[in-house]
């Protein structure tokens, strides 16, 4: 029991530190389904697996999102293509979008990777259809997309063009001691694995002698941010190293 209370916990904070409601995530049926996903009997086993680390949490939010994500796609009106035709450059002779992504097998569709999230390949994502500036990519984990605000009918399916080789930035926020050589370490990682970095910024805060570093990098796949950032785990006096979120939006595009 304790085990199933703790699971359910971890999967409701998990919810809200992704920008979703946990009532909107946690449904029965949802659970259910990934139930049979992990060949486990009832939700009640599931939660309780996740109480004790037999299954990941991630591992079951990533299902809970898709299923989200599925519901909204049919709740979306069929003049949908309407509002993405006035995106479509003429004469278009290509079939990938810009940026190596795909929106819903339509040919080249006017896409921005959203400023707030920097989603890059490999991970989630969901597209939203702005107003006049085409369809807006955003990480299916960023807040922004599907703000309590937000207009679902504006949502849209995107995948990545896993054939694109190109460069994206992305910025990693680490938390670590402010002491003597300790930006020096985290930046001896990127070097090491031969990334090119574009920004960095650091803040201290004197009174618990820690530091906030924002370190941008360019990179290909999100499985080269997860490298490097397990390795700046991995390193002395580091406390925590995240994918850093903007705080603010783009005002033109109704924040997405």
């Amino acid at each position: 029991e304790e085990n199933v209370m703790r699971g359910r916990e971890l999967l409701e904070k998990e919810a809200k530190r992704l920008g979703y409601e946990p009532k909107d995530l946690l449904r029965d049926e949802w659970l259910n389904s990934v139930c049979l996903r992990f060949n486990i009997n009832s939700d009640e086993d599931l939660l309780a697996a996740i109480g004790y680390g037999g299954v990941t949490v991630n591992g079951v939010i990533a299902k809970l999102i898709e299923h989200h994500k599925k519901e909204i796609k049919e709740a979306t009106p069929p003049d949908v293509s309407e509002m993405l035709e006035k995106f479509k450059p003429n004469n278009v002779r290509k079939s990938k979008a810009s940026h190596g992504i795909l929106v819903e097998g339509e040919a080249g569709m006017l896409v921005r990777l959203a400023r707030c999230c920097n989603p890059i390949p490999g991970d989630p994502i969901t597209g939203y259809i702005t107003k006049g500036r085409g369809v807006s990519v955003h990480r299916a984990d960023c807040p922004n997309v599907l703000a309590d605000n937000g207009d679902t009918t504006r949502v849209i399916e995107v995948n990545w063009d896993v054939g694109l080789d190109k460069n994206y930035n992305v910025e990693i926020e680490i938390s670590c001691a402010d002491r003597p050589a300790m930006l020096t370490s985290i930046l001896a990682v990127p070097v090491e694995m031969k990334l090119n970095v574009t920004s960095v910024n650091a803040k201290t805060n004197k009174n618990d002698k820690t530091s906030i570093v924002v370190m941008g990098l360019d990179v290909r796949t999100a499985s080269q941010v997860s490298m490097i950032m397990t390795k700046i785990r991995r390193l002395k006096d580091v406390y925590s190293v995240s994918r850093a979120m903007a705080t603010t939006v783009d005002n033109n595009s109704n924040g997405r």
